[in-house]
């Protein structure tokens, strides 16, 4: 007596010729590297808004490390020839504050005088706007504009009380927008007073940084990296 042929556990996917357990471990490629396109996607996602949480502080730490990077070389010759390391980052951070400074004072007299001929220009150009600006509306509108302030109150009277809510809702914003101007400007101070300190501190220990850091670099790509560097460095 003949035994029944084995029934198949998964019936054939049409034009394939393959059942679709073989088709998942044929195409099992496709789905990991969704799933690894997705997971990259939202540590991407993820690190931007930790970034742009925290670009505040992290600013002046990232460009206190750059200024570290640029200045390290410098700072090695300077100890080669005898000086102390602390001394040298001093003497370098002086030097480049100095600069900014005398900088600053060359072109504080450029802005005061750009600001003094905006000023001193405000008569002359309320006077066109009186003498030029308001005859030709006039002439292009066939409208005759109130001659005093009281006529104009009289005659806009309704219309500035209709308008006041606004007036009102666009000070608050001013004073918002003033009190944000505010907060950047004492964040600008404290970066100018933080920046040369982080500086101060990278340059310090620069050295046990980098090479603290190559413990971190994956092992089996370690050397290509630390040749990669080394070229940059050059």
């Amino acid at each position: 007596m003949e035994k029944p042929e084995q029934v198949e556990e998964f019936s054939e996917t049409e034009g394939s010729g393959l059942t679709s357990a073989q088709l998942w471990f044929h195409y099992r490629r496709y789905p990991y590297l969704l799933a690894k396109i997705a997971t990259a996607a939202i540590v991407v996602v993820a690190l931007y808004w930790i970034f742009r949480s925290v670009e505040s502080v992290l600013f002046p730490v990232l460009l206190s490390m750059l200024i570290a990077y640029l200045i390290d070389p410098a700072i090695d010759r300077l100890e080669e020839r005898g000086w102390s390391r602390t001394t040298a980052i001093g003497v370098f951070l002086v030097f480049i504050l100095g600069f900014f400074a005398v900088l600053s004072l060359f072109l504080y007299p450029t802005i005061a005088h750009a600001i003094g001929k905006v000023v001193e220009g405000a008569p002359k150009l309320l006077e066109m706007v009186r003498v030029q600006a308001i005859p030709w509306f006039e002439a292009q509108t066939n409208y005759k504009l109130p001659d005093t302030l009281s006529k104009a109150l009289t005659e806009y009277g309704d219309t500035i009380q209709a308008q006041a809510p606004k007036i009102l809702t666009g000070a608050t914003e001013g004073a918002l927008e003033a009190w944000k101007r505010t907060g950047i400007l004492v964040a600008s101070l404290l970066n100018i007073v933080m920046i040369p300190i982080f500086t101060f501190y990278f340059l310090r220990d620069f050295d046990k940084m980098r090479l603290g850091l190559v413990d971190y670099l994956p092992v089996n790509n370690r050397d290509w990296f630390i040749e990669r560097f080394r070229r940059m460095d050059e």
